[in-house]
């Protein structure tokens, strides 16, 4: 035998073990290898940088939020939450968010290479969901890698935009009572 580190086991001590395995720790460990080779562990998502702007005035929108989701498709069509990310638009209604990875473990799914945004700014219709928000990309609601984009949104009275956004988000207003 051949002076080794401790520690270290020979290629034919790993062979002759597996050799004398039973068949049933043979299949588990098959089974524990191929649910791993076949399960979302990590992707990197990203950067991602536009501007949102009024879609009549041009005028850029601050403090809009702009949220970009992360999942994996399942070898069934179903789908599931990966990750996401959140940030705000400057003063010139700028975003960036930089490049991401997410790590998550879903047996049998696949990363879905899209990332899915939503832009949200009270008073405004919200993208993707406002009919009258540009651009839109397809698969509906994804942005692209790498690339600037300038996402317009629709001023919108308070009824159109309870009406308008199908995922409408609900603010409370404080009105006063009618008296009879």
């Amino acid at each position: 035998m051949k002076n080794q580190p401790a520690g270290k086991i020979e290629i034919s001590k790993w062979k002759t073990m597996f050799r004398n395995m039973p068949v049933k720790y043979k299949f588990i460990l098959l089974v524990a290898i191929l649910l791993i080779s076949v399960s979302s562990i990590m992707h990197r998502f990203g950067p991602y940088e536009g501007k949102v702007v009024d879609l009549k005035t041009g005028m850029p929108l601050k403090g809009a939020v702009v949220l970009v989701r992360f999942k994996t498709d399942g070898l069934d069509a179903s789908s599931a939450y990966a990750g996401a990310v959140e940030v705000m638009t400057d003063d010139n209604g700028k975003f960036m968010l930089p490049a991401i990875r997410v790590f998550v473990f879903h047996p049998f799914h696949r990363w879905n290479k899209n990332g899915y945004i939503t832009i949200f700014k009270p008073g405004y219709g919200a993208y993707p969901y406002h009919q009258d928000v540009a651009p839109m990309f397809v698969p509906n609601g994804t942005i692209p890698q790498k690339q600037h984009v300038i996402f317009k949104l629709p001023w919108v009275s308070w009824g159109r935009a309870v009406a308008s956004n199908r995922h409408y988000v609900g603010l409370v207003v404080n009105m006063p009572m009618k008296s009879s």
